[in-house]
C-alpha cells in the first residue's frame, strides 16, 4: 500500500508540466478531450478554445499527430488533446493560421489569426503598431475585429461577400475615448 501511495503522489505532480492555452478557429468553440490518444477515443469532456490547461504529457498518435495529455487546473479534468488543439502559452512564435492584408488610404493593415488571438500590424507614413486581441464579433454578414491600445480602439470590418457587393468590402475605425476619429475604406 505505502508503494502504491508513493508511486500516485509522484505521478500527481509532473516535472514536466507546461502552460498552454486552447487553440481553435472560433472563440469558444468546444474541442474534444479524449480518453486516449486517438479520434476513436471516447470523448467524455471537452474544453473551450481559449482555456487555459496544464500540459502533463505527449505522444505520438497512430493519426501522425502529436497529442497532449492535458489537466484543466480549476476542475481538475484530464485527458488527451490532439496537439493542433493545445499550443504552449510561452511559445515566442505562435503559427499564423491565416493572414490578410488592407489597403486602407495611407495605413497597411496585416491581419494575423495566431489561433488564440488576433495580431493586428498596421504600416504608414506616421508610424507602425501591432496590437494583439482575442476580440471578434461575427455580425451575420461580417466579422468585426478589435483592439485596443490605451484609451485609442482600432476596429476592422471584413464583410462578406453579398448581392450588393459581390466582393464584400472591408472597413478600418479608429475610436479614442469613444469618439470616432478616422474611417477608411480598405481594398482586400
Amino acid at each position: 500500500m505505502a508503494a502504491t501511495m508513493a508511486l500516485a503522489v509522484s505521478l500527481g505532480v509532473p516535472a514536466l508540466a507546461y502552460p498552454a492555452r486552447i487553440v481553435g478557429e472560433i472563440p469558444g468553440s468546444q474541442v474534444n478531450v479524449r480518453s486516449a490518444p486517438s479520434v476513436n477515443a471516447p470523448s467524455p469532456s471537452y474544453g473551450l478554445v481559449g482555456d487555459r490547461v496544464e500540459v502533463l504529457n505527449d505522444t505520438r498518435g497512430d493519426d501522425g499527430f502529436t497529442w497532449y495529455y492535458v489537466r484543466f487546473p480549476a476542475s481538475g479534468v484530464e485527458g488527451w488533446m490532439r496537439g493542433d488543439f493545445v499550443q504552449s502559452i510561452n511559445d515566442p512564435n505562435p503559427p499564423v493560421r491565416w493572414s490578410h492584408t488592407y489597403i486602407c488610404g495611407g495605413y497597411s493593415i496585416t491581419l494575423e489569426d495566431l489561433g488564440r488571438e488576433f495580431a493586428y500590424r498596421s504600416r504608414s507614413n506616421n508610424g507602425n503598431l501591432d496590437l494583439y486581441s482575442d476580440n471578434r464579433e461575427n455580425t451575420g454578414y461580417s466579422w468585426i475585429y478589435a483592439f485596443e491600445n490605451s484609451n485609442t480602439v482600432y476596429e476592422i470590418e471584413d464583410a462578406w461577400p453579398s448581392a450588393q457587393f459581390p466582393e464584400g468590402f472591408a472597413e478600418l475605425r479608429v475610436f479614442e475615448n469613444g469618439q470616432p476619429i478616422l474611417r477608411r475604406s480598405c481594398r482586400k
